[in-house]
Formats: C-alpha cells, sequence, structure tokens
C-alpha cells in the first residue's frame, strides 16, 4: 500500500508523489514525538528510533538533535498543505489543519473538531490518515539516508553552521555591558592563570543592540578566551563605545594571524557584525563592530501565549530579510513595539491579561504605535471585529506558511 501526500501549492486531484506505507510501530512513534512535539529532551531521545540514518548528520545529534527532529517533524506536516486556493474548511485541508491544531497550536481533537465543524469520531479517523501521511514522509526520507550510508560530514566549521541553522537567532533588545561582564567573569579565572591582567572598563551609559543575547555572549567568550591563551599579553582591556567593542593587548608581539577565528566569524556572521583587526605601535587592538544588515531587516513582532509559535514563523521565513520577535503576553508586546521599529505584529486573541481585542485599542491609542499593522492570527474566528479595531489582515489558526507570506505581502513588508 502507498500513502498519498499532498504537495504544497498542489491542485486538489493532485496529490503528488506515493510513498510506502510507514509500519505500524513507525506511525506510533511518529504520533508520540508530535504530542511532545515542544519537549525537545523528549524528541532528543526520539532521533535514533526515527530517524536512525541521520545521526551522523550534523545537528542531528547531541544537544540540538531535538531541535533538529522537530523541524523534520513540521516539515512532513508542511507536505500536507494544499496551498492557499484551497478554503480552511474545505475537505482537501482537513488533514492539514487538523494536524496544525493538534499538534502545533496544542488543541485537544475535540476542539480542533469543533473549529473544523465536523464530528469527534470524524475527527480521529482523519487524524489517523493524517499520522499516516506524515509517518510516510519520515519513513521514506529514513530510508533513503540508510541507503546512502547516513550524512557523515568530515567539516568541523559544516557542522558548527549547520547547528547555528539549526538553533536560529532570536535578537531581542540587548544592553550589551551586561553580555561582555557576563563574558569577562567567565575568563577571569583563565586570565589568571595565564597571568594576563584582565581590565573591564565599563560604560557609563547602556549599550542596547538587538541582538541574540546567546550569540553575543559566545563573541565574547570564545574572543577574549582565544586571545588569553594563544597570545597571553600582559594586560587586556576591554571598551564598549562608538558602536564597537575593543579587546586592545598591551606587552604583546603582533600576531602573524587574524584573532578572531573561524568561529569567531561564524558567530559575528550570523548576527551581521564585523570583526576587524589593528596593530599599533605599542598593543595590538581586535575590534568587534555590533549592528550591521540585520538592524536593518523589517522585525516581525509575534504576540502569543504558545511559545512554539515564534520559532514557527522562523521556520516559514527561511529565506526571507525577516526578524522574529516573541512576547508571550500582551503588556510585554506594548512595550516592544514601543521600544523596536516593528514591521508589523502577529497576534493572538485568546492570551492572559490582555487579550488581543484590548491590545488592539491600546495599540492604536497611542501615536507611536498606531501606524503599525497587525495581522490578527486565531482560533477566534471573528474577523470582523479584528478589522474594525485596526487590524490589517485576519487569519484563521493553524497557520500556514502560505498564508503568512501572502499577509505580510500584502502589509508591505515582504
Amino acid at each position: 500500500m502507498c500513502a498519498s501526500v499532498m504537495q504544497p501549492g498542489t491542485d486538489v486531484e493532485e496529490t503528488g508523489s506515493d510513498l510506502p506505507e510507514a509500519p505500524d510501530e513507525f506511525v506510533e512513534q511518529v504520533r508520540e514525538a508530535l504530542e511532545h512535539l515542544y519537549d525537545f529532551p523528549y524528541l532528543q531521545r526520539a532521533v535514533a528510533a526515527l530517524a536512525p540514518g541521520s545521526l551522523d548528520l550534523p545537528g542531528a545529534n547531541g544537544n540540538l538533535s531535538g531541535q533538529w527532529l522537530r523541524r523534520e517533524l513540521i516539515a512532513a506536516i508542511e507536505t500536507l498543505d494544499p496551498g492557499p486556493a484551497v478554503e480552511f474548511l474545505a475537505p482537501p485541508a482537513r488533514l492539514f489543519n487538523l494536524l496544525q491544531l493538534h499538534f502545533v497550536e496544542g488543541l485537544t481533537v475535540q476542539q480542533a473538531a469543533v473549529e473544523l465543524s465536523i464530528s469527534r469520531r470524524q475527527a480521529h479517523r482523519d487524524l489517523h490518515r493524517a499520522l499516516q501521511s506524515v509517518a510516510a514522509v519520515l519513513w521514506a526520507r529514513r530510508a533513503a539516508r540508510e541507503s546512502s550510508g547516513g550524512g557523515r560530514s568530515d567539516s568541523a566549521g559544516a557542522a558548527f553552521e549547520h547547528e547555528l541553522n539549526l538553533l536560529g537567532v532570536r535578537p531581542v533588545p540587548v544592553d550589551l555591558r551586561d553580555v561582555l561582564r557576563g563574558a569577562t567573569e567567565a575568563v577571569a579565572r583563565m586570565a589568571v592563570q595565564h597571568g594576563v591582567n584582565l581590565r573591564l572598563m565599563p560604560a557609563a551609559q547602556p549599550v542596547l543592540v538587538f541582538c541574540d543575547p546567546m550569540l553575543a555572549r559566545q563573541v565574547f567568550v570564545n574572543t577574549l578566551s582565544r586571545v588569553i591563551t594563544e597570545v597571553e599579553p600582559e594586560s587586556l582591556v576591554i571598551q564598549l563605545g562608538g558602536g564597537r567593542c575593543r579587546v586592545t593587548m598591551d606587552g604583546s608581539e603582533a600576531p602573524d594571524r587574524s584573532l578572531a577565528g573561524d568561529l569567531v566569524r561564524q558567530l559575528t556572521d550570523r548576527l551581521s557584525w564585523s570583526v576587524d583587526q589593528r596593530v599599533n605601535p605599542t598593543s595590538v587592538e581586535l575590534s568587534i563592530a555590533f549592528g550591521g544588515d540585520r538592524d536593518s531587516e523589517p522585525k516581525l513582532l509575534v504576540i502569543d501565549d504558545n511559545e512554539g509559535m515564534a520559532p514557527l514563523l522562523e521556520d516559514y521565513l527561511v529565506g526571507y530579510d525577516c526578524t522574529v520577535v516573541s512576547a508571550c503576553e500582551g503588556d510585554e508586546g506594548l512595550r516592544l513595539a514601543r521600544d523596536l521599529d516593528v514591521a508589523v505584529i502577529l497576534l493572538d486573541v485568546m492570551m492572559p491579561g490582555i487579550d488581543g481585542w484590548e491590545f488592539l485599542q491600546r495599540l492604536h491609542s497611542r501615536p507611536e504605535t498606531a501606524a503599525i499593522p497587525v495581522i490578527v492570527c486565531s482560533v477566534v474566528h471573528n474577523p470582523e471585529l479584528a478589522l474594525s479595531l485596526g487590524a490589517s489582515v485576519f487569519l484563521s489558526k493553524p497557520l500556514g506558511r502560505s498564508d503568512l507570506l501572502a499577509a505580510l505581502a500584502q502589509v508591505g513588508v515582504l
């Protein structure tokens, strides 16, 4: 038997390639993994069973393997998306919508059935069919990997780059003084062991940068530790100011190579930062300039108490110049909308505290945020109310990639 898988954007009659049906045991393993879609430790343990041929792939083993498997599962679900031409309640869209509502959005089967206007019994039948289709996709990929001998990569740099891709970049407003202070504390003992006098000269005012704080910390920690161990200067002075961090080495010979290293350069490239090295008469200066192309990218602020929504949007926007910023409740969303140059807001309705309707009223009552376009995305189907409160677009959950891209194009972001 074969499982027919709907390819994105196909007509109803064209169901794409027929794939071999996955064994029942594998279908059950896929169901369990989808039930734990945001439980990365569980997914990390499940990789060996669901994708044994992937264990040599960069990112498919170790601490990031759970995130790798979640992306694989979501990508398999996306193969059932019939595309924007098919209405939400149309039968050809039902399998995809059931998977999105139940596993991605976290609704019960009964709640999903209500959203799709079908009986609970029909929902369970359709969900089983949908799981078989998703399992067939994953089973075919597993067979392909095993037949090709896995996906071993001999390049450490490629492996690191792949792990960065899996981890993603989650930029937020960050005071780099705090990040640099923590990085300096992390290498302080190493500096003592190598006889290096480490001095941090903090900036008097906050140095606010829109970046991923974890990646920023790794830039500074790895830069400082490399300089301490490979150069061993008499003193190492770290200063912030003028849009850059200067690491000045006194009492050392001029190095004959770049002190940044490949790892730091990969991190700074991901942050759209830059690194340069300058040899002065009595010192060597390594300069890390922050900001750059990423600051100019349009920012999509997603306000949703479902923590899985922001990673899902990042997956949908791979290949597009758009940065996703997230807030789990309305008050935080209002603050970010005020403090950041937000291009568009994707707003849930059912949230604790300030719900989506009150958020819209508050947003548009403030002159500094009133012009930000809002896309309301909710299981509460009330587009007329959303538009009356100032929303630009209304989308029903579950949110498909094609719907998101169309809405962002409609408000002029993409």
